[in-house]
């Protein structure tokens, strides 16, 4: 990835309900927890090499078959987002994708992507949300 992306990650886990008469787990409620993941900004990202001129970046937060976007920023290479949404975890082995954008009216640019793993955001169970960079 051309740059660094900042998260704010926290999990909470839920506690799984059997079904009274039958004593197993229902599908709907096979979940581990809630992940609330906030993209705050990014830092160092790359001008186009073409004009030198500043991205227009975006970030596509991918999870479960779940697009989440941000809105795009004009012209800039340290973009604030802070844009939150709350992943259903139901796989600890599973990740979560980080698609960093350049929105340019002719062409999208493929900027780099950050895979994070659901192991990284349930260790942060019982913790204040942390913040990290990520490149």
């Amino acid at each position: 990835i051309s740059g660094k992306i900042n998260l704010s990650c926290r999990f909470e886990s839920v506690e799984l309900k059997k079904e009274e008469e039958t004593n197993v787990y229902k599908e709907q409620d096979c979940l581990i927890g809630n992940a609330s993941l906030t993209v705050i900004g990014a830092r160092d990202l790359l001008s186009r090499p073409a004009t030198g001129a500043p991205p227009n970046p975006r970030i596509v937060i991918t999870y479960s078959k779940t697009e989440y976007i941000t809105d795009i920023i004009p012209s800039t290479t340290t973009p604030e987002w802070n844009y939150g949404c709350i992943l259903r975890v139901r796989d600890d082995k599973s990740s979560c994708f980080i698609r960093l954008e350049d929105m340019d009216k002719v062409q999208h640019t493929h900027l780099g992507t950050v895979i994070v793993p659901m192991e990284m955001l349930l260790n942060s169970e019982h913790e204040e949300p942390t913040e990290r960079w990520v490149k």
